[in-house]
């Protein structure tokens, strides 16, 4: 069926309008933070206009072909061409987004979205959008849901389950089976029994038997569901004189109906997968006693031979050596640099050196930049595994479904989240029920108890969030998308899967994909912020990127933490898991500064300073550091997997930051920490760029003269800390 714009209805996605509003502020937010470098000249282009078009660099000769873009991405914010110093294809693209913003317009008040495969907005409403579904009716008029009465000749069954068995009590009612057609129709006639005098009301509920897969570890691959709908059947037998008996027959005759419909409907899905633990690929993370991270990652030294301190365009010369003292022509000791392979100095010639000339300049010897993940994973306890939360969203606006918390102790051999630790796959699996499913069908664990009570109590107890907790709620229908997020909250390590509600004949599950748990998405930078005392631009503000170890003033004013958090394919996570700023289902962050010899405190602590929560998307904490500080301060930004109002559960270690390693040298940081990433200054390219802009400035030829290039970072994954120091 076609519903505008030349798609069909497979073709469209319904998507939450938080997600789409969620890129636009990232896309604002960064326009706005560097709007006087990188987004100066920064402009938005759709996928198919990006991937087909020829970019130049900033000498305006120089082409730069397009890199491949991932199948999710519709449109990127490109890098301005005077911001191109280099031929860089993979620098090309500032941001990249799966809505296509080019054209994309949505209003504050929207909800739901359709969206076209190119990431174009095709209807939006402020109502939740969803599929018009039913059981049967007219395939060429629009459904209104039919779910009962009588399927007429001219009617389609839709979703027809094809090849099942359906009966009644065949020890009872001899003939009563049949096979379902491939339109899932059935006929079937039986006889009753003989009938007593008086007459006698027969019980004849028709039954089939549906399969959903297991992936659980515990109980067989496959089980049963069976449907079941009421029917009855009357017989009437008397005593009569013979004479009277033809006309009594006659009018039983006139009265009878042997055949009527008994409609099965299978309004229940599985939803069900797997997931495991790993840093890379494979199962690298293997189930120990203990939960053990990795931080010991040294940094080697090195030469840097990109320096150009005197402008000229060319390398200065740089020799590794040390001071040594030395007697001058008048006799006095004094210190001089000295060639060594194993000093700790370089010695910086703007010129080629002669024999015993000192350098023009002296620096400590650089390190390698740690590119290298740290705070990784070594192994992971069971317990700690199994405090892993599973949430289920409603893709079309983002809302939650449902939880599971944890895999707790009493649930290992009867939940719906459990662990096989003979081959490290935690296996889920959650029912989705429709209006239409009976109470008096049998399966999914679900209770007789259970079964006979209240929808509105089975939806309570199987903790169905309260949108969906009524049997006329706006219930999740076939051909939606559910959104699974699973966080282990031990670690921060996380996954997603997106699985649309259909099924196969006959068999009521749906899998969604497997699900690996990593280190989060999550990026974490600072900023310091100052103000300028003399010189031209005294009085202005100023805000600089504070890279991994590096460093900030001591008269600085603030420090301004920043956190993006996406998920692993770069997409907006749902909008509920940030319910509450994210203090109930995100992160928890805390900046915390040496208070003593190896004792950390949090800033501002005793207040809200001290801790914040992290919520999916590009937030702000603006944390004050004081002014004019006299001494010195080194500051850590940690991140634990829990959300600032959650309760521990799941039977694991607790996050928490009072609760510090036990080993020397990470006894004095918090045990379970979650890696995140931090952007890492490269030198090399900075002076890189630095030198591309000078000679660019120069070249007379160039009128469209470039932006003067913002120090370089890339991005590791570790755990992000601040130097607070005078610097010349």
């Amino acid at each position: 069926m076609s519903v505008g714009g030349g798609y069909s209805i497979s073709e469209l996605s319904i998507m939450s309008a938080a997600a789409f509003h969620a890129e636009q502020q990232r896309i604002d937010v960064y326009k706005l933070q560097y709007k006087e470098t990188l987004a100066k000249g920064a402009y938005l282009m759709s996928r198919a206009a990006f991937l087909s078009g020829e970019f130049k660099a900033a000498d305006n000769s120089t082409i730069i072909s397009p890199p491949g873009l991932p199948s999710n991405i519709n449109s990127v914010l490109v890098r301005g061409q005077s911001d191109r110093l280099l031929p860089d294809p993979n620098e090309l693209v500032l941001l990249a987004l799966t809505f296509d913003h080019t054209t994309a317009k949505v209003a504050d008040d929207s909800v739901s979205l359709v969206v076209t495969p190119t990431g174009n907005i095709l209807a939006q409403s402020a109502q939740h959008i969803g599929y018009r579904t039913g059981f049967f009716g007219n395939p060429n008029e629009v459904q209104t849901g039919k779910s009962s009465g009588d399927v007429d000749n001219d009617e389609t069954i839709f979703g027809p389950v094809a090849g099942v068995g359906v009966h009644v009590d065949t020890s009872a009612y001899y003939g009563g089976g049949n096979i379902t057609d491939r339109d899932g129709k059935y006929a079937f006639s039986f006889f009753m029994p003989q009938c007593p005098v008086g007459g006698w009301e027969f019980k004849t509920d028709v039954w089939s038997e549906l399969h959903y897969t297991n992936l659980l570890p515990m109980g067989s691959s496959v089980r049963s569901y069976f449907l079941r709908t009421p029917g009855y059947d009357a017989c009437f037998a008397d005593l009569v004189p013979v004479m009277l008996a033809p006309e009594i027959i006659g009018i039983l005759a006139g009265l009878s109906k042997p055949f009527y419909q008994s409609n099965l409907y299978a309004d229940v899905m599985f939803l069900t997968g797997v997931m495991y633990i790993s840093n890379r690929q494979g199962f690298d993370v293997p189930i120990g006693e203990t939960t053990h991270t990795s931080f010991s990652v040294a940094a080697d030294d090195r030469l840097q031979h990109f320096y150009d301190f005197n402008g000229d365009g060319q390398s200065d010369k740089v020799i590794q050596g040390h001071l040594v003292t030395k007697a001058n022509a008048n006799g006095d000791n004094e210190e001089v640099f000295e060639a060594n392979s194993e000093g700790n100095l370089q010695g910086l010639y703007f010129d080629a050196p002669e024999a015993g000339e000192a350098p023009d300049l002296l620096r400590l010897i650089d390190q390698e930049v740690r590119k290298a993940s740290v705070g990784l994973l070594e192994s992971i306890s069971t317990a700690d595994l199994r405090n892993t939360d599973v949430l289920f969203f409603r893709e079309s606006t983002g809302q939650l479904i449902m939880e599971r918390n944890g895999l707790k102790e009493a649930e290992v051999r009867g939940g719906e989240v459990q662990l096989n630790e003979e081959t490290q796959l935690v296996g889920y699996r959650v029912m989705l029920r429709g209006p239409r499913d009976w109470s008096l069908n049998i399966g999914g664990g679900v209770g007789h108890t259970n079964r006979h009570q209240s929808y509105e109590n089975w939806a309570t107890e199987y903790q169905l969030t309260e949108p969906f907790q009524q049997k006329n709620s706006d219930y999740i229908r076939e051909g939606e998308t559910i959104k699974i997020v699973a966080i282990n909250r031990a670690t921060g390590y996380m996954g997603t899967a997106s699985a649309k509600i259909d099924r196969t004949s006959g068999v009521l599950t749906v899998l969604a994909p497997p699900i690996v748990l990593r280190p989060p998405n999550l990026k974490i930078w600072a900023e310091r912020k100052y103000n300028v005392d003399k010189g031209l631009t005294k009085g202005e503000t100023r805000n600089y990127t504070i890279g991994a170890e590096g460093a900030a003033l001591t008269s600085d004013s603030t420090i301004t933490i920043y956190t993006e958090w996406l998920d692993e394919y770069g997409n907006p996570l749902p909008d509920e898991l940030g319910l509450d700023n994210g203090e109930q289902y995100g992160f928890t962050g805390r900046l915390a500064k040496v208070v003593a010899p190896n004792q950390l405190q949090g800033v501002g602590a005793g207040n809200d300073l001290a801790s914040f929560a992290i919520a999916p998307g590009r937030k702000t904490q603006v944390i004050s550091v004081g002014s004019n500080l006299t001494t010195a301060e080194h500051y850590y930004v940690h991140v634990i997997g829990k959300g600032k109002d959650q309760e521990c559960g799941g039977g694991g270690s607790c996050p928490s930051f009072s609760n510090t390693g036990t080993t020397a040298p990470y006894d004095t940081r918090p045990n379970l920490l979650v890696p995140f990433l931090v952007p890492l200054p490269d030198e090399d390219r900075t002076w890189i760029d630095y030198r591309t802009y000078r000679g660019l400035l120069a070249d007379e030829t160039i009128t469209n003269k470039p932006n003067k290039p913002l120090p370089a970072y890339s991005h590791g994954r570790t755990d992000l800390n601040i130097n607070s120091a005078s610097m010349a």
